[in-house]
């Protein structure tokens, strides 16, 4: 539930993935190296529709990454695989998240989540990035 999550798992460092132009983001993706354990991922697809592959999900959790941002709709399609495999593993995911743009080609940035303190499974957010 939102209301437990332990602020720690809300704030840290985060690695902006450029999937624009990319229909299937895998971990084949020349960014996917960027990624370091306990991160937070932050995909930028811009106006592409970008899905998530499994194989990329998977280097999240082999990672043990914090959170997957996306400024898309969904990191996938019914019956929503990926939601899944990345919920099991306690890996939060953020939906239509705006400005990505402003972090292409930031060496640092940090992140802050600050989502509405409520006891349900998913509650909009304000998400700042430092860079």
């Amino acid at each position: 539930m939102i209301d437990e999550i332990p602020i720690e798992r809300l704030i840290g460092q985060a690695k902006l993935i450029d999937a624009r132009n990319v229909h299937l983001l895998t971990d084949k993706h020349k960014d996917a190296h960027l990624v370091e354990n306990d991160d937070i991922v932050l995909v930028y697809g811009g106006v592409s529709d970008t899905l998530i592959d499994e194989s990329f999900a998977r280097l999240l959790l082999r990672k043990h990454v914090k959170v997957l941002g996306i400024d898309f709709a969904s990191p996938d399609e019914y019956p929503f695989h990926i939601h899944k495999l990345l919920l099991a593993d306690d890996i939060l995911i953020l939906e239509h998240l705006t400005n990505l743009d402003a972090l292409i080609n930031q060496d640092f940035i940090e992140v802050v989540i600050a989502p509405i303190k409520i006891h349900t499974d998913g509650a909009i957010a304000r998400v700042f990035a430092k860079i």
